[in-house]
């Protein structure tokens, strides 16, 4: 069985290493993106004020089995038990763990769904899919 709490490839531990404040990357489909971006938040599970937001374009695109929340779910479930969230999935999907982080699932399929996140805290903001990004004219 493999264990989703460690990168499966050289790529995605040099993912998990970095120290950047924006990072791009790139791959086929199936080269676990994905599965990293939901890894990268793990780092900061002492920390009461983490805020994160994952967003596809789409909540169909979200919710569809082997997306980010499918992925969250296996990689926080394999999380020691006082670490694991309580998952709320309404209106604000969102992984709530027990020492105050918070992860939030959503979408912006609309340019002007951006603006629902001016203002917003967050110290990690992950875009799953660059074809999210619209052109001006949109």
């Amino acid at each position: 069985m493999v264990d989703v709490l460690k990168p499966c490839s050289k790529k995605q531990a040099q993912m998990l290493a970095h120290n950047a404040q924006v990072l791009f990357i790139g791959g086929a489909c199936g080269g676990g993106k994905s599965h990293i971006l939901s890894m990268i938040p793990i780092r900061y599970l002492d920390c009461p004020n983490y805020r994160a937001t994952f967003l596809r374009r789409t909540t169909p695109q979200l919710m569809k089995s082997g997306n980010l929340w499918d992925k969250g779910h296996k990689v926080y479930g394999a999380l020691p038990k006082k670490y694991r969230p309580r998952w709320v999935k309404g209106d604000k999907k969102m992984a709530i763990f027990p020492n105050g982080p918070l992860i939030e699932y959503s979408h912006c399929q609309h340019i002007t769904d951006l603006e629902n996140y001016q203002g917003a805290e967050m110290t990690g903001f992950f875009i799953d899919e660059a074809k999210i990004v619209w052109s001006p004219t949109q």
